[in-house]
């Protein structure tokens, strides 16, 4: 008696809906298991990073397939402390939607290492310099 009850009472699209969105929920559940474990699945579904700068120029044809704008890239480069596009080596857009950049090798900022180092070497030259004086 309820299981009639049940079937009338719950319309043929209402039923295929809730199927559709168990079947969906089950998909997703092994798709995401899948990507986890597996890196070959992560490359089938996630895809692989784009590169939309080479060398301080824009790659427009790259821009056009991922459906960005170049106002976009720029602000992007901003946000990430860029001033231009013509400081980066290069950048890419990862499958996850970041933007990797690695600027060219004269607009790096000097690390506390890179301090330290000439701090090192000037305190060695002021030495040197008071010996010899």
């Amino acid at each position: 008696m309820w299981r009639a009850l049940f079937v009338e009472q719950i319309p043929l699209a209402e039923k295929i809906l809730r199927t559709g969105a168990v079947t969906l929920v089950a998909i997703n559940a092994v798709v995401t298991r899948a990507v986890a474990s597996n890196a070959r699945a992560a490359r089938l579904f996630d895809g692989h990073a784009t590169t939309v700068i080479r060398e301080g120029h824009v790659i427009g044809r790259a821009l056009r397939h991922l459906g960005l704008r170049r106002s976009e890239l720029d602000h992007a480069v901003r946000m990430q402390n860029g001033d231009n596009v013509a400081q980066v080596e290069r950048g890419s857009l990862e499958p996850g939607g970041q933007l990797v950049l690695t600027l060219k090798h004269s607009e790096q900022g000097a690390t506390k290492a890179d301090i330290a180092d000439v701090a090192a070497r000037l305190s060695r030259i002021e030495a040197l310099l008071g010996a010899a004086t």
